[in-house]
């Protein structure tokens, strides 16, 4: 319907998987678009994982779909995620009280624009 689904992450060196996201629109609040969510065990986090999987799910909403905006959601406590979504160039947009969570946004043209 949209094009994509859930990706899992796989640890090859030890063919294991260690967590899932990608691109996803909730079901329960399509009205939000496009969200790019990850999943990381807790024993693989802070090795780079989430951030390869929101850079490959960006590249993927952004060159093969043509997505003009990706958005995301944290936790206000979850400093990490939070880091991870600045760094793949994702900016605040404000806290959203309904979910309790900080609302992130990347634009295609700011994608862009980084890549150059």
């Amino acid at each position: 319907m949209h094009g994509y689904a859930p990706w899992t992450v796989l640890l090859r060196a030890e063919h294991r998987i260690v967590g899932w996201g990608g691109l996803n629109v909730d079901p329960n609040a399509p009205g939000w678009g496009t969200e790019v969510s990850y999943f990381i065990h807790p024993a693989y986090a802070g090795k780079g994982l989430a951030t390869e999987l929101v850079q490959a799910s960006c590249a993927y909403g952004f060159v093969d779909l043509e997505l003009p905006l990706i958005g995301a959601f944290a936790s206000p406590a979850n400093v990490a995620s939070m880091r991870v979504l600045e760094k793949c160039g994702f900016r605040l947009i404000g806290h959203e009280t309904t979910l309790a969570r900080n609302h992130f946004e990347l634009r295609r043209r700011d994608w862009i624009d980084a890549a150059r």
